[in-house]
């Protein structure tokens, strides 16, 4: 008798147990369909997984005006701006795609470099500036100068015919505490 009555408490306690796991599982699946739907709004990238953000900058939240703000990276502040800029340049910013995360450019480009052929010469065939390179492998890293548009300097490294690759440096949080 005791051993029925202690199976069918064991048994109502695992059924308590699992249907408040179901609800919180559902509760969660709910969420993420909400960002679904906004990523799905972002769905064309410009480049690799983001998407440029022409009309939002990144300035020192010092300087920004209250009613231009929309978020705060750190000591910066996320606003909107009056005029799209269509310059994509160091500090302009991105969202990337899956994640919706905004993110600012480094102005610095990662190349694969083919065989034969030095960072160097790179350099000095797309007037970009040599920030890195590193022996014993085909890799460096170049940047663009304040004025100049990334994108465009991305386009000038592929057809110039000295790399194998070329991926813009984007400065986003790949992980967070949880």
């Amino acid at each position: 008798m005791k051993l029925k009555l202690l199976s069918m408490t064991v048994a109502a306690m695992t059924l308590s147990t699992q249907a408040t796991a179901v609800s919180k599982f559902d509760a969660g699946i709910a969420d993420k369909v909400d960002t679904q739907k906004q990523v799905q709004q972002l769905s064309k990238a410009d480049f690799g997984m983001y998407k440029i953000e022409k009309g939002l900058a990144l300035v020192p939240s010092s300087i920004a005006a209250a009613d231009s703000v929309i978020a705060s990276k750190g000591e910066n502040a996320v606003v909107t701006l009056d005029v799209p800029n269509d310059l994509v340049k160091p500090g302009s910013l991105v969202r990337n795609i899956f994640t919706g995360n905004l993110a600012p450019l480094s102005g610095n480009i990662s190349i694969l470099l083919k065989k034969g052929v030095s960072a160097n010469d790179v350099a000095a065939a797309t007037g970009l500036n040599l920030e890195s390179s590193f022996s014993g492998t085909d890799l460096a890293v170049v940047s663009v100068a304040e004025n100049q548009d990334i994108l465009k300097a991305q386009e000038l490294l592929k057809a110039s015919g000295l790399i194998k690759e070329a991926r813009i440096e984007v400065l986003e949080a790949r992980h967070t505490a949880r």
